[in-house]
């Protein structure tokens, strides 16, 4: 698939876009010129695509596509775009409005939160047979938090491409960055404090947290590809989720401790020894 580089537009990439939207489809290098191969899972692709090398360079400057693997894929803001100016281009939530809010979790923290596009936002927001959340508080602070560093920690490819690819004519969004090591710092910070996590949780569970929380997939797609049974992917979610939730500190561990009965010794008013004790 090529695509003209004059002028260089979101809009003149559209249909490279509405290409990359189909399920399982990503970019990749290609092997012998600098452009990329369009790779689908539909039936109609039964072979790579060339897909532009400098309209995907510019894609990336400008955080539509993501990295993914050795290439790209489309990412949030490449949905959302999709959403806004190609009807039915892309469905489920990255499909609804743009809902960027800053929340602070329990232990204070900034977190940058698309309520539209996260599947965590939408259990929250709905109640089981009982009345109760299906995830709580907690449940969903951890959750944002995980994907909150593992964005932050994906963002060197994309920081290098605008370093090297500014947007034509300086008309971009935002300027390049000054100093590239300025970014070097916190993104090694943010993916230490990913790989953290994801060590505390375990490969059973792990595989739960980076379907939903970093990729943004359902349950039952997170079911499907795991090969769960149907409806059991909310239990493991929620063990997940508190298993994280205590690795951040955010559970509150004292009204946990408050329903431990205290041991007894010498010198207690209602103390009484056993004849084992």
């Amino acid at each position: 698939m090529s695509i003209s580089t004059k002028p260089l537009t979101l809009r003149g990439c559209r249909s490279l876009l509405q290409a990359l939207a189909t399920p399982g489809a990503r970019l990749t290098p290609a092997s012998a010129r600098a452009d990329f191969e369009l790779h689908s899972v539909s039936a109609s692709a039964k072979k790579p695509v060339a897909a532009n090398g400098a309209a995907v360079r510019f894609l990336s400057a400008n955080d539509v596509l993501e990295p993914h693997g050795d290439g790209f894929q489309l990412s949030s803001t490449g949905k959302a775009w999709l959403a806004r100016h190609v009807a039915g281009a892309v469905d489920g939530f990255a499909a609804q409005h743009q809902a960027r809010v800053i929340r602070k979790d329990a232990k204070g923290a900034a977190l940058i939160v698309n309520d539209a596009e996260s599947p965590l936002a939408w259990l929250r927001s709905r109640k089981d047979r009982d009345g109760a959340p299906m995830i709580t508080d907690f449940q969903y602070q951890a959750g944002e938090r995980l994907r909150a560093d593992f964005e932050h920690s994906a963002m060197n490819a994309r920081v290098t491409a605008n370093w090297s690819n500014p947007t034509p004519g300086g008309g971009g969004r935002r300027s390049a960055p000054r100093d590239p090591a300025a970014f070097s710092d916190s993104i090694i910070a943010a993916r230490q404090r990913y790989g953290r996590a994801i060590d505390a949780i375990g490969p059973e569970m792990a595989s739960m947290l980076v379907n939903v929380c970093c990729h943004l997939k359902g349950l039952e797609e997170t079911e499907r590809g795991e090969g769960w049974p149907k409806r059991s992917g909310k239990v493991v979610l929620q063990i997940a989720l508190t298993a994280l939730a205590r690795h951040y500190g955010l559970l509150n561990e004292a009204s946990g401790n408050a329903r431990r009965p205290a041991p007894q010794h010498w010198g207690a008013s209602d103390y009484r020894p056993t004849i084992n004790g």
